[in-house]
């Protein structure tokens, strides 16, 4: 098996390499929407005019994780197949936005919630306004906590990603699934390796940002 795979590697390294790119650009895009709509949500139910609402956004966004991830793809592709893009990258993407949300929204909040009410109180007597505060003191006190919450997404998305190619998405999986249907062994290791790599370079490279995050004071 090993003597196949490395064959199959050397003969079709560049195939891998592209399917790994598309895998890599899939997982960025997704994220990427992901943080721009749940960094800033997680910084608006922190503000006192909209807590309230917090665990109910919160509540909602447990529903996706609650969702087997190939339900999601799957809904995402039947939704979008009425305005004829059910196929390829835009259902895939649709999918792991909604699976990414969760963890970066709820770390946001959990994140700036547990920035001390005293350190705020002692930023507005030297008079910062509320945006310095939330820019110069919140996020960076609670930016080791967000960044747990992006690596959380990205991780997950990695490995969800390659799901994608039962919908046409091209992607790592596209490999697993030919390999599985095929019954070739090395085929489908051949898009399993470099998805498990991906995952653990990706989680040990955000946990390096998350221990440069946290003020050298308080480090363990």
């Amino acid at each position: 098996m090993l003597e196949s795979l490395l064959e199959y590697t050397i003969t079709n390294w560049q195939s891998i390499l592209l399917f790994s790119g598309l895998h890599v650009g899939i997982v960025s895009v997704s994220a990427a929407i992901a943080f721009l709509i749940a960094f800033p949500s997680g910084i608006l139910l922190t503000r006192s005019r909209w807590r309230q609402y917090s665990q109910s956004v919160l509540a909602l966004a447990n529903v996706f994780q609650t969702v087997p991830s190939l339900a999601v793809i799957g809904l995402a592709s039947a939704l979008l197949a009425i305005i004829q893009v059910g196929i390829g990258w835009v259902p895939a993407i649709l999918a792991l936005v909604l699976y990414s949300i969760l963890p970066i929204l709820s770390n946001t909040i959990v994140g700036l919630e547990n920035v001390s009410a005293a350190t705020i109180h002692v930023a507005r007597g030297m008079g910062l306004s509320n945006l310095q505060i939330l820019f110069k003191i919140e996020i960076p006190l609670a930016l080791s906590v967000i960044l747990a919450g992006v690596r959380t997404a990205l991780v997950i998305n990695i490995g969800t990603a390659a799901l994608a190619a039962t919908i046409g998405a091209d992607c790592l999986g596209t490999l697993i699934f030919q390999g599985i249907s095929t019954g070739n062994t090395a085929l489908l290791l051949a898009g399993a390796i470099p998805t498990a790599a991906l995952a653990i370079v990706v989680d040990l490279a955000l946990a390096y940002l998350e221990r440069l995050a946290i003020s050298e004071g308080i480090r363990i």
